[in-house]
Formats: structure tokens, sequence, C-alpha cells
């Protein structure tokens, strides 16, 4: 084994490391406090559950902005408070986050695969049926 594929296990490590903490950090799901919808952008009803971060971010900021010039506890139609509007757009782009950070560390995965040389690769991947076959 040269002294690349060394550094490309070592790097495949990390990630692996990185993917396991991520996964800690992002184990607990929140549910959702309100049904998704609220009517934005000219009382067209939108979805945030499909909007786009830059998208969830301006409703973010426009319902903030909402609340700080109310005095008291604003309503959806449905019924839902714009606090927990607020919260369900903290939890998806957290959600939107950890899917980005996670495809990031894959492609990065992937690329380092490609790197390894042919033998290493061969006894990796010995190495990856034999556990699975519980050999080893």
């Amino acid at each position: 084994m040269n002294d690349n594929d060394k550094k490309i296990l070592e790097l495949k490590e990390k990630i692996s490391q990185k993917k396991i903490q991520l996964k800690k950090n992002n184990k607990n799901k929140k549910e959702r406090l309100t049904n998704l919808r609220i009517e934005i952008f000219q009382f067209i009803p939108s979805n945030i559950g499909v909007l786009s971060k830059n998208h969830l971010n301006i409703l973010s900021a426009m319902i903030k902005n909402i609340k700080n010039t109310s005095e008291v506890e604003l309503f959806t139609e449905d019924g839902y408070t714009y606090t927990d509007i607020l919260i369900d757009i903290d939890n998806i782009l957290s959600e939107k986050r950890y899917s980005s950070e996670l495809d990031k560390l894959k492609l990065a995965e992937k690329k380092l695969e490609k790197l390894l040389t042919a033998k290493v690769q061969t006894g990796l991947e010995i190495d990856n049926i034999a556990n699975e076959l519980n050999i080893l």
C-alpha cells in the first residue's frame, strides 16, 4: 500500500466518523407543530415543507417581522401560531442542512474510493464481504 492509499483510507475513516457524528446530532427528528401550510406571497397557499432554503429564510424573516410589530400572538387561518410556524421552519432548515452535509460527505467518500489503487480496493471489498458474512 502506497502513501496515497494510506492517506485516502485515513480520510475515509474521518468521513465515516463525521457521518456518525452528524447522524447522532440529527437523531431526534422533530415532530411538526403545524400542518406546514401558510398563505404567503399575496395569499397563495404554500406548503412550507417543500420550499427551498432561500424561500424558508425569507418566510422566516417575514414572519419574524410581523411578530415583532404585533403586541399579541398572531394565529394563521388554520389556528396555528406564528411561533409554531417559525419552529417548524427552523426544523425543516435543520433537516435540509443535515441532508446537504450528508450528501457532501458521501460525494467526498466516492471521490476517495475512485482514487484508491485496484489492489487496495480489492482488499477492502474482500473485507466488506467477510464482514457481511460475519467471517472475520
